[in-house]
């Protein structure tokens, strides 16, 4: 019965996922005009209402972050990406630390809020046609 309620709850989860990320499009547009700064906070507020949208999926965040943690340094992160959590976590969790990725060329078109951080947020794109001219570019 718990794996049917938990199935049950994905469904509306992605549904709300989806409308806040179309939601959040336009904001991050009008928080970049302004700054870089505005920007971030507003990156960062999203992925905070995209993790509660999962949690509709009865799905249990727990972070548990070493203490040594500056929020004035960089760090390089390595996630495998195996689902759609870890972004989110990084960006709502790490809102002082600036998040960049690493990521596919194709995905910073087409994807609402999400393209538009990829484009403007310093993520470094990569052509997987052509990943040497990408990597000239970094």
């Amino acid at each position: 019965m718990r794996r049917t309620l938990d199935w049950m709850g994905t469904i509306p989860s992605l549904l709300v996922a989806s409308v806040m990320l179309l939601a959040f499009h336009p904001v991050l547009r009008v928080a970049a005009w302004i700054g870089r700064r505005h920007e971030e906070r507003e990156v960062s507020r999203l992925n905070r209402a995209l993790l509660a949208s999962l949690r509709m999926s009865r799905v249990r965040v727990e972070v548990e972050m070493s203490p040594n943690v500056e929020h004035d340094r960089g760090y390089v992160i390595i996630a495998n990406h195996q689902s759609m959590f870890d972004i989110p976590l990084f960006l709502g969790y790490l809102p002082k630390n600036r998040v960049t990725f690493v990521s596919k060329k194709t995905l910073a078109r087409g994807i609402p809020s999400v393209s538009f951080n990829l484009r403007y947020g310093g993520s470094a794109l990569i052509d997987r046609d052509n990943p040497r001219q990408s990597l000239r570019a970094i």
